[in-house]
Formats: structure tokens, C-alpha cells, sequence
């Protein structure tokens, strides 16, 4: 549990160190594990490690929130899983948004921290003067590629068949645009605090792939 929600996740694997995989923009934990193309990164990731999994607060087979998340309060959804899992120490793997709740962790518990892993990651929803490699709110708002093609896969018969419960997120995650992106959340402060060692790939170049 995170406060009074309850957080699904899901287990794979037995290696020596516990990898725990945080999605950004949308995730079902179960409608992944018939899709050939997330089963075969979960497997893959679970041969060398014990990989877990969770959907987030308000997407997925999690409790949707009855208000606006922080990312204070999406963070202790990586605690919650790690106590439920029985995990002291894991490397965190977060993309797109989600990578900013991994920073934070990483920065509030580092002793729980074994690394970072950030792909396609922002630590900062919107341009800033500080932070000046983020969308502005008008381009948050424009129609992006990845992200409506993400949206057509999610709305794709045969995830539509299989969804009992909604995928994309909720908007009570935050500030979101049409297709779901949260807009206000910010880990940029935090980056100074983070000791663990950290592999990072930027959105500009994991758009390219």
C-alpha cells in the first residue's frame, strides 16, 4: 500500500540484484505480459535479475488516486512496492516522467538505492530558465508522434478486448494533456543529492530509436 492505494505489481525472475522498472506515460502489468514486445524486455531483464514491475497510482491495475498526485506521493509508490516485494536495495529504471519520482527516490533514500537507469527522461516537466531542455507548456500541448502512437497501440482491438481496466493514466495524476502526459512535476532540484551511479539516455536521442 502507498498511503490508503493499493499498487499492483508483479515479480520475474530470481538473480542476485532486484531491477524495478518504472513506466512513464501509461502500463498494465497484465495486458504487457500478452504483448510479444514488453514480454520479451521483461524476460530479458529477469534473466540476470529479480525484475519487478508495478503500475503505477491511477493507471493500470492500481487504485486511481482522489486527488492530484504529487510526485512526493507518486515516489512512495517505488517504497511501497520495494517493502511489499521484500527488496532493501534496487537498481530503478524509470522512462519518460517516471524517471523523475527514480530521481527522487535515489536523492530521499539512497541507502535503498543500488543505481539509476533513465531513459527518454525529463527531470523537469516544462521549459524553465534553469532547465531549458523541456517542452514548453504550448508544445506539451501540440500533437506529438510518440505519444499519439502510443495512444492508437492502447486503443488497438485487441488491447481493447483484454482491458478490464484503463491503462493511460488518470487525471488525477496531475496536469495532463489530451493524451495523458503529466505536465507538473519537477525532480530537478534533487539531482545534486543523488550519489548512485546513474546511466541516462536523453528523449532527443531515445526518439531516434
Amino acid at each position: 500500500m502507498s498511503g490508503d492505494l493499493a499498487i499492483a505489481y508483479a515479480t520475474y525472475g530470481e538473480g542476485p540484484q532486484d531491477i524495478v522498472f518504472a513506466h512513464g506515460f501509461a502500463g498494465n502489468i497484465e495486458i504487457e505480459r500478452e504483448w510479444r514486445y514488453p514480454r520479451t524486455f521483461h524476460d530479458r531483464v529477469a534473466s540476470f535479475s529479480r525484475f519487478i514491475l508495478f503500475d503505477r497510482r491511477g493507471t493500470g491495475l492500481s487504485d486511481r488516486p482522489r486527488e492530484p498526485a504529487t510526485l512526493e506521493a507518486r515516489m512512495d509508490d517505488v517504497r511501497a512496492v520495494l517493502d511489499a516485494a521484500g527488496s532493501e536495495r534496487a537498481v530503478l529504471f524509470g522512462t519518460v516522467e517516471a524517471a523523475a519520482m527514480c530521481v527522487l527516490f535515489a536523492a530521499t533514500y539512497p541507502e535503498r538505492t543500488l543505481g539509476l537507469i533513465l531513459y527518454g527522461a525529463y527531470a523537469k516537466g516544462t521549459w524553465a530558465p534553469e532547465y531549458p531542455w523541456a517542452p514548453t507548456l504550448d508544445e506539451h500541448r501540440l500533437p506529438a508522434a510518440p505519444v499519439m502512437s502510443m495512444v492508437d497501440t492502447l486503443t488497438h482491438p485487441y488491447f481493447k478486448a483484454r482491458q478490464t481496466v484503463r491503462t493511460v493514466p488518470d487525471p488525477m495524476l496531475g496536469e495532463v494533456t489530451i493524451p495523458g502526459f503529466p505536465l507538473k512535476f519537477s525532480a530537478y532540484p534533487d539531482l545534486p543529492d543523488i550519489v548512485a551511479p546513474l546511466l541516462g539516455e536523453p528523449p532527443e536521442t531515445a526518439a531516434r530509436r
